[in-house]
């Protein structure tokens, strides 16, 4: 049995969402229509900006690429998680600032790498052999780009295994042990800046404590790498936080629940590090910001009953 959100209430068996009648709706505007509630997209953000009240809050614009809901976001403070240069255009073009912007994902082409680097944008970095290859694309530029490493701390997000993005098994990013040596790498190489860490260990995460193991595992990294002489600037820790779908799920944790498993040790850890600048906490939630924001209106053109079962 699936829920009903409490943006949504039926009205003389209309279907009401934040207020608008989608019956009306259907009828201006036609079907199929997504409809999404503004207001919800912003209050769901607002609740990931006051737990998290000194960390930037980034938009993974995967979750939900409508430039409406961007714009939206940008309005409100957020930067964006981007995996494309498609999603890039988008952030930039909605108002999100090249600073607020890390671009993403194990797949990236040259042509986005280096129109990362003529932008000014962030580079979570996936693996040693693109890391070569940002440096060859800036070096020729003749400008400097920041990076981050992805790392894989091979923690289990206790969710659906082909979304628990960073088990040692996965696909994503540079495996934990392995990623002071490639900081030591790409300190010494041509138009690269050390500048982040950034880890995503899945999605629809309904259990907080993997967010702890996370958190302490980076900051275990975030040492080692100082103790090199490079001074991260931000320490980007993803997202991952689900939502309830069905009755019978429960209650989903909040971004409170969100904070209480990530600040306390992170604060802790990074006042242990004993420098002038403390790295900036980065959060990238996604379906918690939009999942239930927006519907799908359709018209049923056929109703059809077959071998005992009703097809609509």
């Amino acid at each position: 049995m699936f829920t009903i959100k409490d943006h949504l209430e039926i009205k003389n068996n209309h279907l009401m969402i934040g207020g608008a009648d989608t019956t009306v709706l259907a009828e201006q505007f036609g079907t199929p229509l997504y409809i999404t509630n503004e207001s919800r997209v912003i209050g769901n953000f607002s609740a990931y900006r006051k737990a998290f009240p000194d960390a930037d809050i980034n938009y993974a614009a995967k979750a939900n690429g409508s430039f409406a809901i961007i714009r939206i976001l940008a309005r409100e403070g957020a930067g964006a998680d981007v995996f494309s240069f498609g999603e890039l255009y988008m952030a930039l073009l909605a108002g999100i600032p090249r600073e607020k912007i890390l671009f993403n994902g194990n797949s990236k082409t040259d042509f986005e790498l280096q129109k990362a680097v003529e932008i000014g944008i962030k580079v979570s970095v996936d693996s040693i052999d693109e890391l070569h290859t940002l440096s060859k694309i800036a070096d020729s530029l003749g400008k400097t780009v920041e990076i981050a490493f992805r790392v894989n701390p091979d923690v289990s997000a206790k969710t659906h295994p082909k979304i628990s993005t960073g088990l040692r098994t996965s696909k994503f990013g540079i495996p934990s042990e392995e990623v002071v040596d490639a900081y030591k790498e790409a300190n010494g190489l041509p138009g690269i800046l050390p500048a982040g860490i950034h880890c995503h260990i899945g999605s629809q995460i309904l259990d907080t404590t993997p967010f702890t193991e996370a958190t302490h595992k980076m900051m275990d990294l975030v040492e080692k790498i100082t103790g090199l002489g490079i001074n991260l600037k931000f320490v980007d820790m993803g997202s991952g936080l689900g939502i309830p779908y069905k009755k019978d799920e429960g209650q989903a944790p909040t971004p409170l629940d969100h904070a209480k498993a990530i600040l306390p040790v992170f604060e802790e850890r990074t006042r242990a590090l004993g420098i002038s600048i403390s790295p900036r906490l980065v959060l990238e939630p996604g379906r918690f910001i939009v999942a239930d924001t927006t519907i799908l209106l359709a018209r049923v053109n056929t109703v059809k009953k077959a071998a005992g079962i009703l097809w609509v």
